[in-house]
């Protein structure tokens, strides 16, 4: 769990967004998906909200902050010198003590500590890599 004071300091820094838009002009994810959330700007707002104590850490939380592709084109673009990376990567970390992994990542971290049996279940599925990709 995030600490209080860690929060405030997240809600600080977030709310020195003045929302002027030059993130949603160089995101990737903005271009790709069209929704506010998929910005920095979504973002900062759903950082400030959340530690306001707005909203609390959900699955849908977690998805719009894991869209962000850590490029730093945002944090480059902003006219406030938001550090956008440190603080997606400090609300990544509050959503994940809150919200499980998914089913299948589980399993898959879980099978990176068992080395033969992650390396059969590799070469069993190279011969369908071409079906799925």
């Amino acid at each position: 769990m995030v600490s209080a004071s860690e929060l405030e300091n997240i809600r600080k820094a977030a709310s020195a967004c003045t929302y002027c838009g030059a993130c949603q002009a160089v995101c990737p994810v903005f271009d790709k998906v069209g929704a506010e959330a998929a910005c920095s700007r979504g973002r900062l707002l759903q950082l400030c909200i959340m530690a306001e104590g707005g909203i609390e850490p959900n699955a849908n939380l977690a998805e719009s902050i894991t869209r962000c592709a850590l490029c730093k084109a945002c944090e480059t673009a902003c006219s406030s010198n938001i550090r956008t990376t440190e603080l997606f990567m400090r609300f990544r970390r509050a959503v994940a003590d809150h919200t499980p992994l998914p089913l299948a990542k589980r399993i898959a971290f879980t099978a990176l500590g068992y080395r033969r049996i992650f390396d059969f279940c590799l070469r069993m599925g190279a011969p369908f890599q071409k079906l799925l990709f």
